[in-house]
């Protein structure tokens, strides 16, 4: 087995094939990559290997690492051959169980959203903003004022824009002479734009599946725009009892998210006949970039 680790960063890539290999993730390779979810560090590189290589032709698999404890972490990345084959991969289910342990795949999110944040005030946001839509087709700009400074969001119309201008802004504004500027990727991770939805299982069966993607759109749409739905599903790939709802990746999408929460005082709601309950997706404190205000009082919902 070929290992390759990536100089100067928290990531090491194993391949088993006998091909050459880059290490890290090209914009290609985003495109047939399933996301690896689950307690990865207790199995052996070969062991996990021989596990995701039994659903389809894998090419490598990204493992992460903490930079500060050299601890890996409970997540990592699995490229396979094609988009054809890693969609066969996750038709065979998205729950992974092997001694006692569960693993959970999931389609790689590839957000072209990115969000520069706690901009100063002498800092020219017009500037900035003008410099962020050099990089590519912008689809969605926005700016927020939020405790600490003002917050631009940019959505890009590919993710190859959304990268370069990430890397591009930060050196530009940064460097010598430069303002101090603050630049993540925006998505769910660091964001409150993601519920979570939980209803009974055997309940919905029988109702004849009420509960499902469209039901769901069709009631959050009325807070705004619903940019995805994920249900955790079984080896057999049906349906359980926890559904994902994602707002947009920006500032409206967090303000969807928190006033559908403030307007829920009992955080459940009614889909047909079954009830389900909602909260915010839980995300690390330590990710959220901010405590966002709408002007509705404090959404900071946990």
């Amino acid at each position: 087995m070929a290992e390759y680790i990536l100089p100067g960063t928290s990531e090491r890539t194993i391949c088993k094939t006998g091909h050459k290999i880059n290490p890290g993730l090209d914009y290609d390779e985003t495109k047939r990559c399933i996301f690896i979810l689950g307690k990865i560090h207790i199995f052996s590189d070969d062991e996990i290997w021989d596990i995701l290589a039994k659903r389809g032709k894998l090419e490598k698999i990204l493992l992460k690492y903490n930079i500060q404890t050299g601890s890996q972490k409970g997540f990592a990345f699995a490229v396979y051959k094609s988009e054809q084959e890693m969609d066969r991969v996750l038709a065979q289910g998205q729950i992974i169980d092997i001694r006692n342990i569960r693993i959970f795949l999931n389609k790689m999110q590839q957000s072209t959203n990115i969000m520069i944040y706690s901009i100063k005030s002498n800092v020219p946001i017009e500037k900035m903003a003008e410099e962020a839509c050099s990089y590519g087709q912008v689809v969605n700009l926005e700016v927020m004022s939020i405790a600490g400074g003002k917050t631009l969001f940019i959505e890009y119309n590919k993710r190859l824009d959304a990268e370069q201008a990430k890397s591009g802004l930060c050196h530009r504004f940064t460097g010598k002479g430069g303002y101090e500027i603050l630049i993540k990727w925006a998505d769910s991770k660091i964001l409150n734009n993601c519920l979570h939805i939980r209803f009974q299982k055997q309940l919905n069966d029988k109702s004849g599946k009420v509960v499902n993607e469209k039901s769901i759109t069709q009631l959050f749409a009325k807070y705004g725009a619903v940019k995805r739905v994920e249900f955790l599903r079984d080896a057999q790939f049906n349906i359980l009892g926890d559904a994902f709802v994602s707002f947009e990746n920006n500032a409206s999408g967090q303000v969807s998210a928190l006033s559908f929460m403030q307007d829920l005082p009992l955080k459940t709601i009614q889909i047909g006949s079954i009830q389900c309950t909602v909260k915010l997706r839980l995300i690390n404190e330590t990710n959220r970039y901010c405590t966002l205000n709408t002007g509705k009082g404090n959404l900071a919902f946990s």
